[in-house]
């Protein structure tokens, strides 16, 4: 998965290392690191084996992020479906 992160979010190696240390435990939503707050990852608690990941982003590049969808706002609008899938 994590390649696909990198690629969606425009993160660096550095970035992506940060992802895979900090990752969001199960249950968690966590915003990416770089790209001004413009992503954000939720990691679905499953029952039994294996990972599920929401992820939100803007698709900016070359312009600037949209301040009302990134950050904290971004990091909730992932959450709430996130929290409905169980």
């Amino acid at each position: 998965m994590l390649p696909g992160i990198q690629r969606a979010a425009g993160l660096s190696v550095a970035e992506l290392q940060q992802i895979a240390t900090d990752r969001p435990g199960p249950g968690q939503t966590k915003l990416v690191p770089g790209r001004s707050e413009g992503a954000a990852l939720a990691r679905i608690a499953l029952k039994g084996e294996g990972d599920l990941v929401l992820m939100l982003y803007q698709d900016g590049t070359g312009t600037e992020l949209d301040r009302a969808l990134a950050g904290e706002p971004l990091r909730k609008a992932t959450e709430a479906p996130a929290g409905r899938l169980r």
